[in-house]
Order: C-alpha cells, then structure tokens, then sequence
C-alpha cells in the first residue's frame, strides 16, 4: 500500500487540510482522510489538486499517424494537411472508425492520476 499526505487538498467537498491518502497496490485509492495525520505518509508538496482527464481526441488523426508529420515537399502546408485528413475522413465509410472511435474514447475516460501514479477516484 502506497500511502501519502497534503497539507491541503480539493476534495468534493471542497479544500480540507492534513489529507492522507491510502492507494492500494493496484493503483486505487482505499481512502481519503481530511484531519489526518502525516505519520508514515509520503509528504506531497504544495497543494493536492485532482488530475483533469483528457475529453478531447482527434480520433482521424490516430489514423493519420505516419502520413503527414513530416513535409513531403516544401510546399506543404496546413492546406495540404488539411486536404489529407479529408481524403482520409471522406473515403472511409463510418463503421471503419469504431474500432479508433473505441480506442480514443478509452483513452479518455481513464481516470486522472497523482503525479502519475495512482486514480483521483475513490473506490
């Protein structure tokens, strides 16, 4: 078990002092203790803020990967990206982009992180 402490945190139900955080080895957070005691914790600096998720994706551009990140001759522009990405988009049918549309929605529904280490979320 991972466990750590902040002198402030935004919780839900707003700022609290002196949070302890208990992480399981998976990575879940077992719980949240405002009022608590640092003993034995991983003091974290400053205040504890959650981590955003990620609620945008540009999933035509997971499958544009490779075919334009580079200038193919030096008049390329955003024009000429522009031109690809449509290509792409216009000459695929729509059930082709489910298993990208799955991938990118996955992608963003995973929960914040703590300094990348373990969920924002309690169980």
């Amino acid at each position: 078990m991972s466990v750590f402490f902040a002198e402030r945190a935004l919780l839900p139900t707003g700022w609290a002092e002196n949070v302890r955080i208990e992480a399981g080895p998976d990575g879940l957070l077992n719980s949240v203790q405002p009022g608590a005691s640092a003993d034995g914790a991983e003091r974290l600096a400053g205040p504890l803020l959650p981590g955003m998720p990620n609620l945008h994706s540009h999933a035509f551009q997971r499958a544009m990967a490779g075919l334009a990140e580079v200038a193919g001759n030096p008049n390329d522009s955003f024009w000429t990206w522009r031109e690809l990405m449509y290509r792409l988009v216009g000459g695929s049918a729509p059930s082709n982009w489910a298993s990208l549309r799955a991938s990118c929605t996955s992608r963003c529904s995973r929960p914040a992180t703590l300094g990348g280490r373990i969920p924002l979320r309690a169980p």
